[in-house]
């Protein structure tokens, strides 16, 4: 089960993708230029850049679920056949590198996960603000599948802090999060 969480979990902060990793943003950064900049490392593989982007409260949090689950008879036994990662090593990784780490083993443990991120491209379409601190980034996504072009459309939702715009976690990684916490 949890090899196939580590998969959702890709493939929905993974969506919307494009081709060359630019240097990090400043903290001046567009929310565009922060989203380009987490989609092209999720395209390159780079996945600790991109996990930085995020919002650090809700990656903080995602870890905390995480390592209570580790902490559990069984489920460290679980992490570490699915994600190739030991409940010592849940605990000594920061939450954007433990992210990144689930998000590399899943990423890397299908071939076609890895060949479907590897035609994914983008166009921003626009961009909503819903106050000075909240945007929210409209995004067309085409990929092809066995030769069939399909195209998607989704929002990123952005944060300003002190640090800059971060990505919030997709909605349905927010519910996956509640999931588990309610089965703690």
């Amino acid at each position: 089960m949890l090899k196939h969480v580590s998969t959702l979990i890709v493939l929905l902060i993974a969506r919307p993708l494009v081709a060359q990793v630019p240097a990090l943003p400043p903290p001046s950064a567009t929310p565009e230029s922060v989203v380009t900049v987490f989609l092209s490392g999720l395209t390159a593989g780079d996945w600790k850049s991109s996990t930085r982007l995020m919002d650090s409260a809700e990656t903080a949090h995602f870890s905390d679920i995480i390592h209570r689950l580790a902490s559990k008879p069984g489920v460290a036994s679980g992490l570490a056949q699915a994600w190739h990662i030991t409940e010592a090593e849940v605990q000594s990784l920061s939450p954007s590198d433990l992210l990144a780490a689930i998000m590399q083993v899943a990423a890397g443990s299908s071939q076609a996960t890895g060949d479907l991120l590897k035609t994914a491209s983008y166009t921003i379409l626009g961009r909503v603000d819903e106050g000075a601190d909240q945007a929210h980034i409209v995004i067309r996504t085409r990929i092809s599948v066995k030769g069939v072009e399909v195209s998607t459309t989704e929002v990123r939702s952005l944060r300003r802090s002190a640090v800059g715009w971060r990505i919030e976690l997709p909605a349905e990684m927010k519910g996956l999060i509640a999931g588990f916490e309610a089965a703690q």
